[in-house]
């Protein structure tokens, strides 16, 4: 970021990369504006598919993928967002950035990560230093993320976009776009 005169920047992370975010957050703190999680593995029960693949041999994680390839409309349209051409363009895209050695590699971090009390700890420590940390979910799916009580209690903000699931941002993109804004603008008005 520096190389690019950015001094600091907002961190959003979703699902397996909201872990990434608290651990970016926690380590680099300097370069870390306020930090926006979204629907991002809080704890093990969140982080429940990486635990699966985790545990799977490479082969079978392999398997996966290539089938999520072959049918990337399939994948996208099992977690309730609509197919268009933009949205079948967006899944290949995804799927084809990530190879499963590194799915799998990812699995396992994100597992150990999240397995130790010491991770939701590190994220109460953010908040308590005073890093805006703010929570998006999907309405369809907000029940079904492992937020914490203390969390909802002490985060910055939290919005559930409506009409949307895990994927929000295929399924409404200037909604999700919008709720990122609102977070990083609601930040810039308590500091």
């Amino acid at each position: 970021m520096l190389d690019a005169g950015i001094e600091q920047a907002h961190i959003v992370g979703h699902s397996v990369g909201g872990v990434i975010a608290v651990l970016l957050a926690d380590r680099y703190p300097e370069l870390v504006s306020s930090l926006i999680s979204v629907e991002g593995n809080l704890t093990i029960n969140d982080a429940f598919w990486s635990a699966e693949l985790a545990a799977m041999p490479i082969e079978k994680v392999e398997e996966i993928v290539a089938g999520y390839r072959h049918a990337p409309s399939d994948w996208f349209a099992s977690a309730g967002v609509p197919i268009t051409e933009w949205t079948t363009l967006l899944a290949t895209s995804w799927l084809s950035n990530q190879p499963a050695t590194t799915i799998k590699a990812q699995a396992k971090a994100v597992v150990e990560a999240t397995k130790p009390s010491e991770y939701l700890r590190t994220l109460s420590r953010l908040i308590e230093s005073g890093l805006a940390v703010s929570l998006i979910a999907g309405s369809r799916s907000s029940d079904s993320w492992d937020v914490l009580d203390w969390l909802i209690r002490t985060c910055t903000m939290r919005i559930n976009i409506a009409d949307t699931g895990h994927l929000m941002m295929a399924e409404s993109p200037a909604r999700f776009a919008r709720a990122v804004q609102t977070c990083i603008a609601y930040k810039q008005t308590i500091t």
